[in-house]
């Protein structure tokens, strides 16, 4: 099998070590400079180097050894990354858990990890007993050096859930040699020095979270650790962008900084991922900031895989070399080499599988019948368009990627038909009326009528909000074809005339004050403008015609600068139509 692409082999990954070497070598080279900033709080590595010794001390004392697992219920605060620290040192593995997902799924996660421990932040006590007995909650108090265990490629140094194809979240088992390589390899590549500051912002439940967190101190530079508070809205991300020197985001949310107005420095390296770069932002961003990196990998082979610095002048996005003993192949259904068809990844990064699952494991994790290597089977549609040269192209069926966000459809089908009424569901990306972005939409066929406030509500119970979809179009039947089988491709688009709407506003306009009715009418002017429409009844709803999370905060900018007035985003989310979201404005100022 020849590679379609191979990456350089400069970096030199043993078979023992453990990847918390790394940060602790940043501890002995600089132990007065600042490993991280959280709010008003400035930490040197000393102490650093304090917090872990003090949560390795409390995981011993809960009995946690070597090849156990501890799960983390913590705050985005100084604890957090000591606390993932401490745990690889010590030969454990850890699992993130975000306190905002529901308690069903956070239950499913502990099931299938299993921790020895649950490390958790005091104001989750409730939640944190709900998911587990044995519960410990960081101090300072101990002192002495950190314990640092010797680790195999195999041995597993953290698990991270995904949204799974079969109906069910996977845990992806990531191990030392994996995250060793990684750290090095990328540091290496983007030019990471100890003088950079990085910003911290993604939740915890996802991987590339892991690069914010960790590749900064493994270079002895500094994290910038962006609070609850100020990841919660893009207006407390802001200041901490122009804080640092690298900064990683999807591609959605460089699209919605941009539309609010927001321009980066000319030194900072903006790094993309998590879906395809829109090739005019791209160009656009290249040119106003120092660097910007398109970034592609899954969390099976180790957070990114590959990159590319993108050129102003670039015809199209490439998903770039990859990573120091990573190897990419582009290969047909005969595991054949070809310009388009399924990339395949193998390498150092590749995760050891799905934790404590096998048959999903050997699904994807396959040996080469040729050549017996080990290779991942992505799902990714690529096009080899010259040497070196691989275009993302789309996912494959039972995934999608919205906003960065990748979904396995099965779960939130399986989700929809628990549902008493609902006889059959299927989700796919499609976009609104036929424009602009693509939305997550629910077709579902009921027994009974449906109310989109209802099917949100009971969603939101089992599924993280990401999965929840925006539209949901009610269908007499699915299409078939004349086989029988289910025709995707006869899906209608979500339009207003086939989707669930929220209750509408039924006083009249004439019932409303003057200015309320102004304001009102610039909400109108600015959703039509944002969604692509003519124009926008005061009585719809922005969710209704389109709208998501990324496009509200998009709006809420352009509706501040014409009303001279700060619009929380908030605000869009409470008011269901334009008339409901004037009043709001109205008594919030």
């Amino acid at each position: 099998m020849t590679d379609m692409m191979t990456g350089n082999c400069s970096v030199n990954i043993s078979e023992t070590g453990n990847a918390a070497e790394l940060i602790l070598r940043s501890i002995v080279q600089h132990p007065e400079k600042t490993a991280l900033i959280n709010g008003e709080s400035h930490m040197d590595y000393t102490e650093f180097e304090r917090r872990v010794v003090s949560v390795q001390r409390q995981l011993m004392e809960a009995g946690v050894g070597s090849n156990d697992v501890v799960g983390l219920l913590l705050h985005r605060d100084q604890w957090l990354i000591p606390a993932m620290v401490a745990t690889l040192a010590l030969g454990a593995a850890f699992v993130p858990l975000d306190r905002g997902y529901p308690l069903s799924r956070l239950e499913r996660y502990v099931d299938v990890a299993k921790p020895k421990v649950l490390l958790a932040h005091p104001d989750e006590n409730v939640l944190a007993r709900r998911l587990h007995q044995n519960v410990a909650y960081p101090e300072l108090g101990a002192t002495g050096k950190v314990v640092c265990v010797a680790r195999r490629y195999d041995d597993i140094a953290y698990i991270l859930f995904t949204s799974g194809s079969t109906g069910q979240p996977k845990g992806v088992s990531i191990g030392h040699q994996a995250l060793r390589n990684f750290l090095i390899a990328i540091a290496e590549r983007l030019e990471v020095r100890s003088s950079h500051v990085f910003l911290a912002h993604t939740t915890v439940a996802f991987d590339i979270s892991i690069l914010e967190l960790l590749l900064p101190l493994s270079v002895g530079g500094t994290v910038l650790l962006a609070n609850n508070d100020e990841v919660s809205a893009i207006e407390g991300i802001l200041p901490l962008i122009e804080q640092s020197h690298f900064v990683q985001a999807t591609p959605s949310l460089w699209k919605i900084l941009w539309a609010t107005g927001w321009r980066p420095d000319a030194s900072v390296t903006l790094l993309a991922g998590g879906e395809a770069l829109p090739l005019v932002l791209a160009k656009k961003m290249s040119k106003a900031c120092g660097k910007l990196w398109n970034l592609y990998g899954p969390t099976e082979a180790t957070i990114w895989t590959s990159c590319e610095c993108v050129e102003w002048n670039a015809d199209y996005i490439s998903i770039g070399k990859p990573l120091a003993n990573t190897q990419l192949h582009v290969l047909n259904e005969a595991l054949e080499p070809c310009e388009q068809g399924e990339l395949y990844i193998s390498g150092h990064g590749l995760a050891q599988g799905y934790y404590g699952n096998r048959e999903g494991t050997e699904k994807v994790f396959i040996t080469h019948p040729q050549t017996g290597m080990k290779l991942y089977r992505s799902g990714d549609r690529v096009h080899l368009r010259e040497p070196g040269k691989i275009e993302w192209l789309g996912r494959g069926e039972g995934e999608i990627k919205i906003r960065g966000n990748r979904i396995g459809v099965s779960e939130i089908e399986q989700e929809l038909e628990n549902i008493p009424s609902i006889v059959g569901a299927v989700v796919a990306a499609r976009p609104f009326e036929g424009q602009g972005d693509d939305m997550l939409t629910a077709y579902i066929v009921s027994r009974a009528s449906l109310s989109k406030a209802s099917l949100e509500a009971s969603l939101a119970n089992k599924l993280p909000t990401y999965m929840v979809p925006d539209l949901f179009v009610v269908l007499p039947e699915f299409p078939l074809q004349p086989n029988g089988k289910f025709d995707r491709k006869s899906l209608p688009d979500p339009s207003w005339n086939n989707t669930l709407h929220h209750c509408a506003d039924s006083a009249s306009p004439a019932q409303k004050s003057v200015q309320q009715r102004a304001i009102a009418e610039t909400v109108c002017q600015v959703f039509a403008t944002t969604l692509g429409h003519k124009a926008f009844d005061a009585t719809s709803s922005f969710f209704d015609r389109g709208g998501n999370s990324a496009l509200a905060v998009i709006s809420a900018g352009i509706i501040s600068a014409k009303l001279q007035r700060k619009i929380p985003v908030a605000l869009l989310f409470s008011g269901e139509n334009p008339n409901a979201i004037a009043e709001q404005i109205l008594q919030h100022t």
